[in-house]
């Protein structure tokens, strides 16, 4: 597991009741649950974790969600969701990185102009991925453009690493992520309505109300829906709607389909 969080960082952070120097990392898993973010607990703590971490029989997964899960509720992970996956994993870091420095939603501007740039421009983006390459000459390429579009310093950190551990290739999935983590911080809850046709507008709006409702019902006062709609014949009437990870199908095809399912089982009876 390669050290994502640590060198974007640059500085240890200070805080009122942490330590401010990060333990030196190995390369294990142990450091990985994130040297960078852990590096707050302080020693015997990531001692502890480090034993623990040693023992054959135990889950590193579910001990990066109990380690963040108890930075939480020291209120010291800024992270409002937990991925791990590795695109997710140098999300997190990057995030964290740009949450200290307060330029979080630059960062993830910049990830996205790289991203546009990497799919209009082929040719670069297969320069970029391309291992043959030596990582210094990439690594000025990335140069140019963090000056010319003026990143931040976080994202170019955060370039630098991806470079170095052949990771530029998954930019696009660490910045679906790194949007995934703003979205939850601004608590914007996507929903998707899928209809068979055109919705008249009146229709819409009384729609556009009822999830709304619905949104802010489940998940707080503050959320924000971001609605788009979409239209599919093949459900052939009604609607599939999509809040969060919640989806409700209630269209004629899926009905005509369970009866058909019913109406075949009792003949079979």
């Amino acid at each position: 597991m390669r050290r994502i969080g640590f060198q974007l960082l640059g500085r240890a952070v200070q805080s009122r009741s942490v330590a401010t120097k990060a333990p030196a990392a190995t390369g294990k898993f142990t450091e990985a649950i994130k040297v960078a973010q852990l590096a707050q607990l302080g020693s015997k703590d990531v001692a502890a974790l480090t034993a623990a971490n040693n023992s054959e029989k135990h889950d590193s997964v579910a001990l990066t969600e109990a380690v963040w899960r108890l930075k939480v509720m020291q209120g010291l992970s800024s992270a409002p969701l937990r991925m791990h996956d590795t695109a997710g994993k140098y999300a997190h870091a990057v995030y964290s990185a740009a949450r200290k420095q307060g330029v979080a939603a630059k960062v993830e501007a910049d990830l996205k102009a790289i991203a546009a740039l990497m799919e209009a421009k082929p040719k670069f983006a297969g320069y970029i991925t391309n291992p043959t390459i030596p990582k210094t000459v990439k690594k000025a390429a990335i140069a140019d453009i963090a000056k010319q579009h003026k990143f931040s310093d976080v994202t170019v950190r955060f370039l630098d690493l991806v470079i170095a551990n052949g990771r530029v290739g998954k930019i696009d999935k660490v910045l679906t992520s790194v949007s995934k983590l703003m979205a939850a911080e601004r608590n914007e809850i996507k929903v998707v309505v899928t209809t068979a046709g055109k919705v008249a507008a009146k229709q819409m709006e009384e729609m556009k109300a009822l999830l709304l409702y619905r949104v802010k019902k489940q998940y707080g006062s503050t959320a924000q829906m971001l609605l788009s709609t979409a239209e599919n014949p093949a459900l052939l009437g009604g609607m599939i709607v999509e809040i969060g990870d919640y989806r409700m199908d209630l269209s004629a095809a899926t009905r005509q389909a369970k009866l058909r399912a019913h109406i075949l089982d009792g003949l079979s009876a």
